[in-house]
């Protein structure tokens, strides 16, 4: 009988990016499986107007059913002070954790392929509006260097 299987991804949001994946089980209060995103930041150089940041998750795969897309997302949201990264409960965060529910997988799928990507944005106070980083961007605020890359790849469910 397949069993749901927790992910837990985790890797730098830098160009180089380290990937290690460790399984367990972990499901919802619906029996879907969860899918654990963990990223470190490393946002040292983020600029003062930059006042929240956001680590973005998708999943997408076939075996993910009656959903738009054949794929399923969560997003963590984070407050920055003095270049500092905090939860809502003003707990300071080095490493964003994102869960991503699996709903609607199906439930024959037990080797089909999934990719993922997670990508960080910021949120401008002057501007006021997310946009993600690169070392070039047009916009002074979302000039980040090195620029984190998005963590991308797949695995077997």
């Amino acid at each position: 009988m397949w069993r749901p299987i927790s992910h837990v991804l985790a890797g730098l949001l830098m160009p180089s990016v380290a990937l290690s994946q460790t399984a367990g089980t972990s499901t919802s209060s619906a029996g879907d499986p969860i899918i654990t995103f963990s990223m470190p930041f490393v946002l040292d150089k983020i600029s003062p107007d930059i006042t929240r940041v956001a680590v973005y998750c998708r999943i997408t795969s076939t075996a993910i059913v009656n959903r738009t897309g054949n794929s399923v997302f969560a997003q963590a949201d984070f407050v920055v002070r003095n270049g500092q990264v905090y939860d809502f409960t003003a707990q300071q965060v080095t490493t964003a954790t994102v869960p991503v529910i699996a709903a609607g997988l199906d439930v024959n799928a037990a080797g089909k392929q999934a990719s993922y990507t997670c990508s960080l944005s910021g949120y401008s106070a002057s501007l006021q509006k997310w946009d993600t980083f690169d070392a070039a961007h047009a916009v002074a605020a979302f000039r980040l260097s090195p620029t984190p890359a998005p963590l991308a790849g797949s695995f077997v469910w």
